[in-house]
């Protein structure tokens, strides 16, 4: 009986084991075709390497299509142009890529990025239009020390599109020709806090009013393992509410918002073949006074403690001290007054329930204090 139990379960285990896998697979597949020139007709046949993490490359002939599964991360391709030459694709999902030639002569272009926000997640791409059609080129990560190289054929124009963890962004034409090194530059005005669509996945993180903030994830391929929407205040590394779930489809509302404090919302997702990987969206309050003046004051550098409220916090010490020269409760009292006034006015950056219940504190403070120097 014991023997039967055993067998039983080994079976079970193994049928489920093969379910999984077959589940992954049909996650992850993509197509590949060609190969083509860069007109849109197929050029023949050629060579790719396929490299994954931890496994020895695999190198095949393509000549026509070619069904592929991504069975772990960090699936790049190489595409072999002759000369010790290749066209470089890194896979992020599922797709159809077209494997593509240049045509006679071509030569390496160099792309230095410059990251100023700090990508989690970002490719390079160069596409081409094909019957009205982008397709890619190349696919770069631009996750590397040194400049990215794209091949491309000399007078041919290519369009270089960043794709990351905040969306897409277009740089525009580029035609190759004598200049072959380029700088672009990554700035958070390239990704307005808009729903980001990458491959099968949906994330969105907005502000609906004072209070109300909708966070929403999509993912299409049902490929997600879980998903976390962690709630932070701006200038608070550390989170005060999160929501977590499994569902590949869902929609998370919280009402309880302060109207005048600054939230960041920081999405992470676990992918089965991305791993995991974080989006981060603002949502600023209402507009609420005239705002910071004293906003340059940041251009002085980086110091311990946030510049532009340097001028807010020397008005509440000199009003402090003016008064408590002349009465110390009424000191406290005209101070906590001001403080209200200034984080009104957006002067000062302090959020309204600790700047109550610090007022409420002073109050009390400065009672006791009266009532100590009442005769008696």
């Amino acid at each position: 009986m014991r023997k039967a139990w055993i067998l039983t379960f080994i079976v079970v285990f193994l049928v489920v084991s093969l379910l999984q896998v077959n589940v992954v697979y049909a996650a992850e597949q993509y197509d590949l075709r060609g190969a083509y020139n860069e007109q849109g007709t197929r050029d023949g046949a050629i060579n790719v390497t396929m490299t994954r993490d931890n496994q020895s490359p695999t190198t095949f002939e393509l000549d026509g299509t070619y069904l592929a599964n991504a069975t772990t991360a960090g699936v790049v391709l190489a595409f072999d142009l002759g000369y010790n030459e290749t066209r470089t694709y890194y896979v992020y999902g599922n797709e159809t890529i077209y494997v593509m030639k240049p045509a006679d002569p071509y030569y390496n272009y160099y792309f230095s990025i410059i990251d100023m926000i700090g990508l989690e997640w970002a490719y390079l791409e160069s596409l081409v239009n094909l019957n009205g059609t982008d397709r890619v080129c190349e696919r770069q990560t631009i996750a590397i020390v040194n400049d990215i190289p794209f091949m491309f054929s000399w007078g041919r124009s290519y369009k270089m599109r960043l794709v990351c963890n905040l969306g897409e962004y277009v740089y525009g034409t580029y035609v190759a020709g004598a200049t072959s090194d380029f700088d672009l530059v990554i700035t958070a005005d390239y990704f307005p806090v808009l729903p980001t669509h990458i491959g099968d996945l949906t994330v969105s993180a907005t502000r609906q009013n004072e209070s109300w903030i909708r966070c929403a994830f999509i993912d299409a391929n049902a490929s997600t393992n879980w998903v976390e929407f962690a709630f932070y205040e701006y200038g608070n590394s550390t989170s005060f509410h999160q929501y977590n779930t499994t569902s590949n489809s869902v929609v998370y509302n919280w009402y309880e918002g302060d109207s005048f404090t600054d939230y960041y919302v920081i999405v992470t997702v676990n992918h089965q073949r991305l791993g995991t990987k974080y989006w981060t969206y603002t949502c600023p309050a209402p507009t609420i006074g005239y705002g910071n003046p004293f906003s340059a004051l940041e251009l002085l550098g980086d110091f311990p403690f946030d510049m532009t409220q340097l001028p807010a916090v020397l008005i509440i010490i000199v009003v402090m001290l003016s008064f408590s020269w002349w009465n110390a409760p009424m000191g406290i009292i005209a101070s906590v007054l001001v403080a209200f006034i200034l984080a009104w006015l957006g002067w000062l950056a302090v959020g309204w329930t600790w700047l109550s219940l610090s007022g409420s504190l002073a109050f009390l403070l400065a009672l006791a204090m009266k009532k100590e120097r009442e005769p008696r």
